[in-house]
C-alpha cells in the first residue's frame, strides 16, 4: 500500500480531479470513492479517460455515474481488493426522485442483491484489514444523516461488519470530513475531492 492515496467525490470537477492526481509524489496510486460524476459531461468519454488518467489511477462507482463507465479499464467495478484494499462500489440517491433517468440519475446505482450476496461471501472469506466503499455502513450513515436508511448498500454493508471488523474504511458520498474509530475501526469519510494519504 506504499504511495496510496484515496480522493473524495469529484460531482464532474474533472480539472480538479486531474490537477488532484497530478500533484501527488510520482509512481502513486490512487482510488476515487465514487461519484466521480461521469455521464453529466458530454465531453467526457472512454477515451478521454483513458488518455487522461493513466493506469495507477482508479475509481469505484458512486449513485452519480453513468453505469456505461463502468467498463472503462480504471474502473474496479462493484467489488474486490486493489493494493490490498477491499472496496464495494454503489449507493442510493435519496434525490432520485427529483432526477431523469439516463440523464442524471441510472436505476444500476446499487449493485444487485444477489451481486452483494457474493461481496458478502467475498469479504467473509477475505477478512480484509481495510474496507473502501462509496456509502458507509448504516450505523455510521445514521451517525452522519441523523435517520435510519432503508437502502440494501448500506445495509449489506453494515452486515460486512457484522462479519469482520477492519482496522479502517475510507467512504466518501457524504461530503464531509469524518474520522471516528467505532468498535475498533477507524471510519474515515473525505469531503469533495479531499484526499488522504496512506
Amino acid at each position: 500500500m506504499k504511495n496510496l492515496h484515496f480522493i473524495g467525490d469529484v460531482h464532474g470537477k474533472f480539472e480538479r480531479y486531474f490537477g488532484v492526481i497530478q500533484s501527488l509524489p510520482e509512481k502513486s496510486i490512487s482510488i476515487q470513492l465514487g461519484d466521480f460524476g461521469l455521464g453529466f459531461h458530454p465531453m467526457i468519454d472512454q477515451e478521454y479517460l483513458s488518455v487522461n488518467i493513466g493506469k495507477n489511477h482508479k475509481w469505484i462507482y458512486g449513485n452519480h455515474d453513468n453505469p456505461r463507465f463502468r467498463t472503462n479499464e480504471n474502473c474496479l467495478g462493484d467489488y474486490g481488493i486493489f493494493q490490498d484494499i477491499f472496496y464495494v462500489s454503489g449507493a442510493l440517491s435519496v434525490d432520485q426522485w427529483h432526477r431523469t433517468i439516463g440523464r442524471d440519475w441510472w436505476p444500476e446505482e446499487e449493485q444487485s442483491v444477489s451481486s452483494l450476496e457474493s461481496m458478502l461471501k467475498f469479504y467473509s472469506f477475505v477478512k480484509p484489514d481495510f474496507v473502501c466503499s462509496h456509502d458507509s455502513p448504516f450505523a455510521v450513515k445514521k451517525i452522519l444523516i441523523g435517520e435510519e436508511p432503508k437502502d440494501r448498500t448500506s445495509n449489506y454493508l453494515q452486515m460486512m461488519l457484522g462479519i469482520h471488523r477492519p482496522k479502517t474504511w475510507i467512504f466518501g458520498h457524504f461530503h464531509v470530513t469524518f474520522n471516528q474509530t467505532i468498535k475498533k475501526t477507524n471510519f474515515i469519510g473525505l469531503g469533495e475531492l479531499e484526499v488522504l494519504s496512506i
